[in-house]
C-alpha cells in the first residue's frame, strides 16, 4: 500500500462540518445534478436526521441530488440494518428528492448477491456512464480498517468492475459494495469518524503504509478529506496535506 493521503479537518461537530461541505458541493454545482454515494453504519445517522428536519425541506436543492449507496446489507429496507432504509426513514421520506434519482441496491429476495451486484453496476453505468463517477462519496471507517463493505482480506479489494458481493465471515453473510475501482473514480471522497474508538485505526491508516487496511485502498485522484472530532484524531501524525 502507498501511504495514506488526505486532508484532515479536526472539528468539534463532525455532522455540522459534513453538512457545510455537502451544501458547498451543491452550491458549486450551480443547479446541475450531483451524484452522491452515501455511507452506511451509524456515523451518518445524525446527518440524515438533520437533512430530514422540517426546516431542511425548504433550504436544500433536493432536485440536484442523484443518490447511490456505497454498500448495503442483505436485509429488506424496513430492517434496522438496511443502509437505504435508515436514510429513507430519517431523511428521504421527508424531503422532495425526485424518486427516480434515488438508487438503492437491489433486494436479495429473488437475486443472488452476485446478480444484485451486477444489476447495480448496470444502474451505475446507465445513470453515470461507462466510468461511473461520483461527485461526492461519503465513507466511514471501522475499527479494523474496513470501509463501505470492504473488509480485511476481502477479494473485493482487488476485484475488477464497479461492484462486488463478498462474503464477510465476521458478519456471516454476503455484503454488497462498491469496489475501490469505483470509489477511486470519485471527484471528492470524505471520510467521517468520531469518538475514541476510531483513534487507533485512523492513526494506523496514516502512519503505517504496510498495514494493508481496506481504507488504504481508497486513493482517488483528488486527496480525500477526513472530518474527525478531537477524540478520533488523537495521536494522528503530521503528514503532507494536513
Amino acid at each position: 500500500m502507498t501511504p495514506m493521503r488526505g486532508h484532515v479537518l479536526v472539528v468539534e461537530d463532525v455532522t455540522a462540518a459534513a453538512l457545510a461541505l455537502f451544501a458547498r458541493v451543491l452550491q458549486e454545482a450551480r443547479g446541475a445534478k450531483v451524484a452522491v454515494a452515501l455511507s452506511g453504519g451509524t456515523t451518518p445517522l445524525e446527518m440524515f436526521d438533520q437533512l430530514g428536519a422540517p426546516e431542511a425541506r425548504r433550504q436544500w436543492p433536493w432536485h440536484q441530488l442523484e443518490l447511490f449507496w456505497g454498500d448495503e446489507r442483505p436485509v429488506p429496507p424496513d430492517h434496522p440494518d438496511s443502509n437505504y432504509g435508515q436514510a429513507r426513514r430519517r431523511w428521504l421520506d421527508r424531503v422532495p428528492v425526485p424518486p427516480g434519482q434515488v438508487h438503492p441496491w437491489p433486494l436479495l429476495d429473488n437475486l443472488s448477491p452476485d446478480e444484485a451486484a451486477r444489476q447495480y453496476a448496470s444502474t451505475l453505468s446507465a445513470v453515470l456512464g461507462p466510468r461511473p463517477t461520483m461527485d461526492l462519496t461519503w465513507l466511514g471507517v471501522g475499527p479494523e480498517g474496513h470501509t463501505a463493505s470492504l473488509f480485511p482480506g476481502s477479494p473485493a479489494l482487488t476485484q475488477a468492475g464497479w461492484t462486488a458481493a463478498p462474503y464477510v465471515a465476521s458478519k456471516g453473510s454476503a455484503r454488497l459494495t462498491l469496489t475501490p475501482a469505483a470509489l477511486n473514480l470519485s471527484r471528492r471522497v470524505v471520510f467521517l469518524a468520531r469518538g475514541p474508538d476510531k483513534a487507533a485505526i485512523v492513526r494506523q491508516a496514516f502512519a503505517d503504509p504496510a498495514a494493508g487496511l481496506p481504507v488504504q485502498a481508497i486513493a482517488p485522484a483528488a486527496d480525500p478529506w477526513w472530518i474527525l472530532d478531537r477524540a478520533a484524531a488523537v495521536g494522528l501524525p503530521a503528514f503532507p496535506g494536513a
